[in-house]
């Protein structure tokens, strides 16, 4: 509904400005400011609206296919599994939770447990093991429970909804629309800055196979060079002063520019 109002209030807007041009500044006011500022909104209110529709007639439905894992052999399931148990960082009741959005332990049933691993280690739904896979999950499911002390997921009642789980290659794609203007703002005004930046720090773009790209800074000092990771935002543009700072040590330096956690529009993840 929120996505519906804004299209009809910049369609409105856009309408709305368009007659008050017309019926206000005939011609011989075409030099004034007033009506390029007009013209500007309205075009602009336009834009907004095209871009809206776009999203979401035809860019978010092209980002919600189905992603397939890559295929996991018995052996390979299990050696996995048994690494998973072995974690000395948590227990096991606190690496169940996790995969739950740290729902209390004892709130997992048995078919909660059993639609994670189906996911987890075969990138299915429960529905789609075959009989001999759900074999292979009772024997994952029992080193959980001896791993657990001994817990038994107890069976979900029909009344109790399942719980939320990460499946992620199975869930739709979330999406909160975002104005046009913020787009212009990552991708076009901080991207110049960003670029220029990187140029009078002796850095290059290197574009490889792939949606992440790369700038690369060399220098003769001998060793590895550091390799910096960006996190969740706007991209590398934000972290000049630590880049500075990287600069500064003489080593060569590898920074890693990841768009689709930038604010940036990519199908490409």
């Amino acid at each position: 509904m929120g996505n519906l109002l804004y299209l009809q209030a910049a369609l409105l807007l856009s309408f709305t400005a368009s007659l008050w041009i017309g019926s206000h500044w005939p011609i011989s006011h075409a030099s004034t400011w007033g009506k390029y500022v007009l013209l500007f909104a309205a075009a602009w209110c336009f834009n907004e609206a095209a871009f809206w529709a776009w999203m979401k007639l035809f860019f978010m439905p092209s980002c919600q296919g189905i992603t397939e894992p890559p295929k996991m052999c018995k052996a390979e399931r299990m050696r996995l599994w048994e690494r998973c148990m072995r974690n000395p960082g948590m227990s096991a009741q606190d690496f169940a939770r996790g995969w739950f959005f740290d729902v209390e332990f004892e709130k997992i049933t048995r078919e909660d447990c059993d639609r994670w691993l189906a996911w987890g280690m075969w990138g299915l739904t429960l529905e789609q093991l075959t009989d001999e896979d759900k074999q292979e999950m009772e024997g994952l499911v029992t080193m959980l429970e001896a791993k657990c002390g001994g817990h038994k997921f107890p069976p979900r009642d029909p009344s109790v909804g399942l719980l939320k789980c990460g499946t992620y290659t199975l869930d739709p794609v979330p999406h909160k629309h975002y104005y046009l203007f913020a787009y212009v703002l990552t991708m076009v005004i901080f991207e110049a800055m960003f670029r220029r930046a990187m140029w009078k720090r002796g850095f290059k773009r290197v574009q490889c196979k792939g949606p992440m790209r790369f700038w690369v800074r060399h220098t003769k000092q001998p060793g590895p060079p550091i390799v910096f990771f960006h996190g969740v935002g706007i991209g590398l543009y934000p972290y000049m002063g630590v880049v500075d700072g990287l600069v500064d040590t003489g080593a060569s330096v590898l920074l890693v520019d990841i768009p689709f956690v930038s604010a940036r529009i990519t199908e490409d993840v």
